[in-house]
């Protein structure tokens, strides 16, 4: 690596070689690197990749452009303009017997004058273009077959018809002739062939125009503008009417429709130096300047109608950190990846780590991409998704399921939301429309809202009507053979329509409270469905609940129910008693927040219910009907 390197290719065929050209053209091979080992003389260009030097020629110190032939039959072939005005055919693999008979002929033109650009045409690759200097009466534009050694007179037959039989059949004595000449007494600045139509290629010429040519027409150009940006030509890959070029401090996009004027002129800070489409990205465009640390990329966002100017979006590059950049050089096949070459001759094979956009189908799809690379597709069917909690999959989910449309049994769309808050809300609608139902009661309560909440019920429908009295009723324990009792509740017409809104009725053995009790059952709320019997004064009854859920796999507690039924079947209302001691002391360590409750209420004292009510956990329901039977019309 000791010689000066000015640029640097890609080849177009073989995807891990490159070549660097300056005082001497050298070829390199591309290797990964075996656990962390670099052999000599190889050298890193990457983290994981390192270079070998395979070839190397030296003979070309007049050197000024050069083309890499683009196809596989001869992979290690190249053009190269010398400042003579010769194009020169070098083959970097000398011992290959491919390129023996081609290797070493000369195009040269009639009057001696630099070379300045040469071009293969990337489809007919017997084609090849040499764009020269001034010189007066000769033309600065030649075309060649490198199959012929004679000038023909027909010009669409010399660069269409390519018969390979005669390949490399020339004589060692004849001079080749151009086949086509264009640009009598101009000069050439550069050349770029049309990717999709081999037929034309576009030149920036004399400092002052840019002309298309057609090789079908060999009489004069086709399409032509004034500009001074007749530099570093190059026609975008994927949309072949746009192209760009540049001039000192700034480059220009063009559309080859409309050719009177450019469609974008962007300044850069210094001379740019390197203009060069993505092959890979579209409208993706690196811009290098003089001197310059960075490239500079610009995406080039075309919209949907033609008048419109189309979107730039910039972005800087900086392979290296202390150097500034040479040259570049896109590789032909893998996305976002890049090869640069700093001043103090360091090789970077370098990735360009682009920006990751995310998409969201209709249908609850999320992918991530990376340029044409989908890293990751998610959707509603994937267990990852149900980390996102995602609303739009349980209303889509729920819409499909007829959410909200099980009318005649209103509970059934609670089953359906599979959401403890939604559960409540269908459960009230549901408890609302029986009441409704209860023409018994609707008789007392002509003027009542339709959809009413236990506020309204007690208080009235604005909140200033003052509360009914409520009547006390000493209760005594159900199924158990406790005669003494100090339990109160409190009754009235009111207070019995709530505890119907909330879902427990007035009478523990009513059939609508009997089905909310077995429907709790049913959901594994064993705990709950316990506490609200024991808050019923139905001892028993909880103590059955409780050994039924310490049985069934459908309990998703962490209680020892049947330790709980044991301690409840203790139960005793005598304050000196040693088991109110102990359910005391222990019911802290309940992790279970229904049943801190029952043994909160079973060890009360004075009618001070303050635990149960505060508890948070606890549905805001069941709090809201243990309230209506147990605390007074002031404490209401």
């Amino acid at each position: 690596m000791c010689a000066m390197k000015v640029d640097i290719a890609w080849s177009p065929t073989e995807c891990n070689r490159f070549i660097t050209v300056g005082t001497d053209i050298q070829l390199y091979e591309v290797e990964d690197i075996k656990d962390g080992i670099i052999k000599p003389p190889a050298f890193a260009i990457s983290d994981s990749s390192c270079a070998n030097l395979i070839s190397s020629s030296s003979d070309h110190q007049y050197l000024k452009c050069f083309s890499w032939y683009p196809k596989q039959e001869h992979p290690l072939l190249l053009a190269v303009g010398m400042a003579t005005g010769r194009v020169v055919l070098e083959s970097l693999d000398p011992i290959s017997s491919r390129d023996a008979e081609i290797v070493g002929r000369e195009f040269i033109p009639k009057q001696s004058r630099s070379c300045n650009c040469v071009s293969w045409n990337p489809f007919e690759a017997n084609v090849l273009i040499s764009g020269l200097d001034k010189h007066r009466g000769d033309n600065c534009i030649l075309v060649w077959d490198v199959t012929r050694s004679s000038f023909l007179p027909s010009a669409i037959d010399a660069v269409t018809s390519f018969d390979r039989r005669s390949m490399f059949s020339l004589d060692s004595t004849s001079v080749p002739k151009p086949v086509l000449e264009f640009g009598q007494s101009e000069s050439t600045q550069s050349v770029h062939w049309f990717r999709n139509n081999p037929k034309l290629f576009v030149c920036g010429m004399s400092l002052k125009y840019l002309r298309l040519y057609d090789t079908r027409d060999g009489s004069k150009h086709q399409e032509s503008t004034t500009s001074k940006a007749v530099y570093n030509l190059c026609v975008d890959p994927d949309v072949e009417h746009r192209l760009a070029s540049s001039v000192d401090n700034c480059f220009v996009l063009w559309d080859v429709r409309n050719f009177e004027k450019p469609v974008v002129t962007i300044n850069e800070p210094k001379p740019v130096t390197k203009l060069c489409w993505s092959p890979t990205r579209s409208g993706l465009l690196a811009v290098l300047c003089k001197d310059a640390s960075t490239i500079n990329l610009y995406d080039i966002q075309s919209p949907a109608g033609d008048e419109v100017e189309p979107a730039v979006v910039e972005r800087n590059l900086q392979p290296f950190t202390s150097h500034s950049i040479m040259s570049f050089a896109w590789h032909p096949s893998n996305e976002n990846r890049m090869l640069t070459i700093s001043q103090n001759n360091q090789l970077l094979d370098y990735t360009i780590f682009d920006r990751i956009t995310l998409n969201w189908s209709p249908t609850s799809e999320i992918v991530w991409t990376y340029g044409r690379k989908i890293l990751q597709c998610v959707d509603s069917r994937d267990e990852f998704y149900s980390c996102l909690n995602d609303i739009s999959v349980k209303m889509r989910k729920r819409a499909c399921q007829g959410y909200g449309l099980k009318m005649p049994k209103i509970w059934m769309n609670a089953e359906l939301a599979d959401d403890p808050n939604l559960n409540g809300v269908w459960m009230w609608l549901d408890l609302v429309k029986g009441v409704e139902a209860d023409t018994k009661k609707r008789s007392h309560h002509r003027h009542h809202p339709k959809y009413e909440g236990v506020y309204s019920v007690i208080c009235g429908e604005n909140g200033s009507t003052t509360c009914s009295q409520s009547e006390p009723l000493r209760v005594t324990w159900r199924g158990i053979n406790i005669t003494e009792t100090r339990i109160f509740k409190y009754c009235s017409e009111e207070r019995e329509r709530a505890l119907q809104l909330c879902g427990w009725g007035a009478d523990f053995e009513s059939n609508s409270f009997s089905k909310f009790i077995d429907r709790l059952e049913a959901d594994g709320q064993f705990s709950r469905a316990a506490t609200i019997a024991v808050f019923n004064v139905e001892l028993r009854k909880a103590i059955r609940i409780l050994s039924k859920g310490a049985t069934s796999r459908s309990y998703r507690g962490s209680a020892d129910l049947n330790a709980i039924a044991m301690g409840l079947a203790g139960y005793t209302q005598e304050k000196t008693a040693l088991w109110r001691e102990v359910s005391s002391n222990l019911k802290s360590n309940l992790v279970d927040p229904y049943l801190r409750a029952m043994f909160a209420f079973l060890t009360s004292e004075d009618d001070n219910f303050e635990e149960i009510l505060n508890e948070q956990q606890i549905a805001v329901q069941d709090r809201m009907a243990f309230a209506c039977l147990y605390l007074n019309d002031r404490k209401d």
